[in-house]
């Protein structure tokens, strides 16, 4: 692999080694590859040189894939028990995301949390979409508090690709003094449309892609919502 993962393997290996699994630095890689999401290390060659220049310089943060790394783990090493694999991906996941140069989240489920939590808030709270704008047009109140409600999108290294898209649901709503959501009061539902740019099975999204619909609504005892 290149230079950006020499470091990270060579600690995995040697930290590998103090627990008493002996794994050679070529099979470290593969665990790398396996948690980019590729089957193999050689899947990855081809993207290899792209991935570590955007890693580089432009992706602020990088989905890893901590059941394709398990797979590959149980694979090199199978007479290790569960519990013993589990302690050596943590060990393999520490040093690479020790080594990388950008923010690390492990699964699509973490990014996407992250994701509507921070950027995706900020995109409803900041106007960034004349939908949500028009509907808090009409609730009593500002919604000022963002959830995640659900989402519709594929695995993130289901297939290669230059682009990972899918839905995501969401609530906006006031908060209470305590900070909790004003659930009984006017609210917000929003559908966004986001697509990250994806490079091969990873995701390098620098400046994704966001339309956003919205409904405001207040809800009702019996009937769930009445739209205003």
């Amino acid at each position: 692999m290149s230079s950006l993962f020499a470091d990270p393997a060579f600690h995995a290996q040697r930290n590998l080694k103090a627990l008493g699994y002996e794994v050679k630095r070529a099979q470290v890689f593969e665990i790398f590859a396996g948690l980019f999401g590729y089957h193999h290390h050689r899947d990855m060659q081809l993207d290899l040189a792209d991935i570590e220049y955007a890693i580089r310089n432009s992706a602020p943060y990088v989905v890893l894939q901590p059941p394709m790394g398990y797979s590959r783990l149980r694979e090199i090493l199978p007479r290790l028990d569960e519990d013993q694999l589990h302690v050596a991906l943590m060990v393999i996941c520490n040093e690479l995301t020790k080594a990388l140069p950008t923010t690390v989240h492990l699964g699509d489920d973490a990014f996407i949390d992250y994701f509507g939590k921070h950027e995706l808030s900020a995109w409803h709270l900041d106007s960034n979409s004349e939908s949500v704008m028009a509907a808090q047009m009409k609730v009593a109140t500002y919604c000022d508090h963002f959830r995640v409600d659900g989402f519709e999108i594929d695995p993130l290294i289901e297939e290669r690709g230059d682009v990972w898209s899918g839905s995501i649901y969401g609530e906006l709503c006031r908060s209470l003094p305590s900070g909790a959501p004003a659930l009984t009061e006017d609210q917000i539902t929003t559908s966004s449309y986001v697509a990250f740019e994806k490079l091969g099975r990873v995701l390098l999204a620098p400046d994704p892609v966001i339309r956003t619909g919205a409904t405001a609504f207040t809800p009702h005892p019996s009937m769930g919502g009445v739209r205003l």
